[in-house]
């Protein structure tokens, strides 16, 4: 059964507000926007998760010096590396817009 079918079929669980409301987004109603956003936000905070597990293990070696190079010209650190940046630039950015 669907994520989306399955949340429909919920009872009294206070998010059933909107169900016949349209996005702003497009033609899809308010619950399946929702539902989307949440994706979206789950598959970056796995990305980001990922990332620190994947820095605090070099970070926390004893022989850090020797594997660092070796870590950073891979790929997955690369990825794990380039991730944390992009959490640092987006919070400041975010900061400065509220600003």
């Amino acid at each position: 059964m669907p994520w989306i079918a399955w949340r429909r079929g919920q009872q009294g669980d206070g998010d059933d507000e909107g169900d016949n409301e349209r996005s702003d987004l497009g033609n899809i109603d308010m619950q399946t926007e929702r539902a989307l956003y949440r994706q979206k936000r789950a598959a970056q905070l796995g990305r980001l998760l990922a990332a620190r597990l994947e820095l605090q293990r070099i970070l926390g070696s004893e022989t850090f010096g020797a594997q660092w190079k070796r870590y950073v010209a891979t790929e997955s650190g690369q990825a794990a590396i380039r991730t944390a940046l992009g959490a640092i630039k987006n919070r400041h950015i975010g900061t400065s817009i509220l600003e």
